[in-house]
C-alpha cells in the first residue's frame, strides 16, 4: 500500500538566461514572378472642330510689266522731228551695245511728214559695227513697201509717209554685229523734201536683245 504524497517543496529561483545563439544565414531569394499582361490602350478621344478660316489679306500691288524676251525697251517720250536730209538720230531711240557682241532689234515707228517727199531711215552704231536691217511700212496711206540696208547710217532706199500730215507706221527689224568698239544702236531718220519736217511720233518704240 502506497503512502500519502508529501507537501510540495519550495520552488527554487529561475536560473540566469543563456546566451542567444547567432542568426542563421539568409535563405536564397526566389525568382521574380512573370510580368502581367498589359491592358488594352484606351479609345482615342473625339477630335475638336476646325477653327474658322481667318480673313484673307489684301492683294499686293502689281509688279512692273516685264520686258518679255527683250533685254531693253525704250520709247519716244515726245514727238521727235528733224529737217535734216542726212541721217539724224531720233532722241530716246538709242540703246547701249557691248563690243564683240551680236544684237537683234525691232523698232515700231509712228511717223509723219510735212511734205509729200516723205521720210527715210537708217541704223547707226559704234565704229565697225555691221547693221543688217529691213524696213517695211506705209509709203502712203494704205500702200506698203519694203527696203533694206547693211551699212551704218545708210538711209534706206524707200521714202515712207508721203501722204502729207497723216501718221503712218514703219517697222524696222534686223541684227547688229558689234566689232571691238562698244557704243549705241540708234534709229536715224531724215526728211526727203527740202524745207519739210520728218517726225517720229511719241510712243514709238525700240526693242533690243543680245543674242551672243
Amino acid at each position: 500500500m502506497t503512502g500519502s504524497t508529501g507537501a510540495k517543496g519550495v520552488t527554487g529561483n529561475t536560473g540566469a538566461k543563456g546566451v542567444t545563439g547567432s542568426s542563421g544565414a539568409k535563405g536564397v531569394t526566389g525568382n521574380t514572378g512573370a510580368k502581367g499582361v498589359t491592358g488594352n490602350t484606351g479609345a482615342k478621344g473625339v477630335t475638336g472642330s476646325t477653327g474658322a478660316k481667318g480673313s484673307t489679306g489684301p492683294t499686293g500691288a502689281q509688279g512692273a510689266q516685264g520686258l518679255g524676251s527683250w533685254d531693253t525697251i525704250v520709247n519716244t517720250t515726245a514727238d521727235r522731228g528733224t529737217s535734216n536730209a542726212a541721217a539724224t538720230a531720233v532722241p530716246d531711240l538709242t540703246v547701249a551695245v557691248s563690243a564683240s557682241s551680236v544684237y537683234e532689234f525691232e523698232a515700231v515707228l509712228f511717223i509723219n511728214n510735212s511734205a509729200a517727199g516723205g521720210s527715210k531711215f537708217a541704223i547707226a552704231g559704234p565704229a565697225a559695227a555691221l547693221p543688217y536691217a529691213f524696213y517695211q511700212g506705209e509709203t502712203a496711206t494704205g500702200t506698203g513697201a519694203v527696203s533694206a540696208t547693211n551699212t551704218l547710217a545708210a538711209l534706206d532706199g524707200t521714202a515712207f509717209a508721203t501722204t502729207t500730215g497723216v501718221d503712218h507706221v514703219v517697222v524696222i527689224k534686223g541684227t547688229m554685229k558689234v566689232g571691238g568698239t562698244a557704243g549705241n544702236l540708234t534709229i536715224d531718220q531724215a526728211r526727203v523734201t527740202g524745207g519739210s519736217t520728218a517726225t517720229v511720233r511719241a510712243g514709238s518704240v525700240l526693242k533690243v536683245r543680245k543674242v551672243m
